[in-house]
This record gives C-alpha cells, sequence and structure tokens, in this order.
C-alpha cells in the first residue's frame, strides 16, 4: 500500500499542473482576442474619439502589465477587468 502512494502524488501533481496549463491557455486565448479587439477600436476611425482612447490607454495598461513577468495572462485579464 505504501508503494501506491508516490505513485498516486505523482499522478496528482501531474495532473494539477497540467490543469494549471490549461487555465493558463484559456486566459492567454482570452487576452489576445480581448487586445486584438481593443487594437481595432483604437485604430478604426467609425469609433469615437473617447472609445478610441480608452483602448489605448487599456493597450498601454497590457503592455506595462505583460513586461512584468510575474503577471500570468489571467493576471493581466483580471487587472484589466476588475
Amino acid at each position: 500500500m505504501k508503494s501506491l502512494t508516490p505513485v498516486v502524488l505523482t499522478l496528482w501533481v501531474l495532473g494539477a499542473s497540467a490543469g494549471v496549463y490549461a487555465e493558463e491557455d484559456r486566459c492567454t486565448e482570452r487576452l489576445n482576442k480581448y487586445v486584438a479587439m481593443l487594437e481595432r477600436n483604437a485604430v478604426d476611425e467609425n469609433v469615437s474619439v473617447g472609445q478610441r482612447e480608452a483602448s489605448q490607454n487599456l493597450l498601454q495598461k497590457v503592455a506595462r502589465l505583460k513586461a512584468d513577468k510575474r503577471n500570468s495572462d489571467c493576471a493581466v485579464f483580471d487587472k484589466l477587468l476588475p
């Protein structure tokens, strides 16, 4: 029975780390879609000046947050949309 415990623990750790990577991928995809939308709004002439400026400010905030390597994509997304 004791020999199974390390195997179970190893499988649990591998499963937990895979879950973290899956969460990161989901956040990365969502963040990329959001940034793409902000980039389109920042240059679109059909969008109001205020909305273009707000989009540009959010893009600058994304750049600052992503420059800090301590922030994951999930953290960046959460800080953008509190």
